[in-house]
């Protein structure tokens, strides 16, 4: 769901029991239905940052966390920071911010959803 406020927030909603778990390499994070659920959540936030994407990891590298730089749709950036590594948070630095402010309106939302009902099944 997309607010239409002047940050253009959002919420995304998954079923009961998908989960997101970070994945391996240069890969975005997968969704997994699991029947029996375990500590990971589909559930996750994104966050603006005045930190540099250098501090960003660091500060996951120091508690022994996954952190890794993504691209959404080739659309915006965000650092998958994954607390415990079992929740993922979306920080967004200053450059992050203002490329996710261009893309995440109504528009841009509904040109990305076409676009991935579009896309070939893996």
């Amino acid at each position: 769901m997309l607010a239409g406020d002047d940050r253009n927030s959002a919420v995304e909603v998954y079923p009961r029991g998908l989960e997101l778990h970070p994945a391996d390499g240069d890969a975005d994070a997968v969704g997994v239905a699991n029947p029996r659920p375990s500590g990971h959540s589909a559930t996750h936030v994104a966050i603006a940052s005045d930190l540099a994407e250098t501090d960003i990891l660091a500060l996951a590298a120091e508690h022994g966390w996954t952190a890794k730089s993504r691209r959404r749709g080739g659309a915006f950036g965000v650092i998958e920071f994954w607390v415990e590594n079992r929740f993922m948070v979306e920080v967004l630095t200053p450059e992050m911010q203002a490329e996710y402010l261009a893309a995440m309106t109504p528009a841009g939302w509904r040109a990305a959803l076409a676009a991935a009902a579009d896309a070939p099944a893996a």
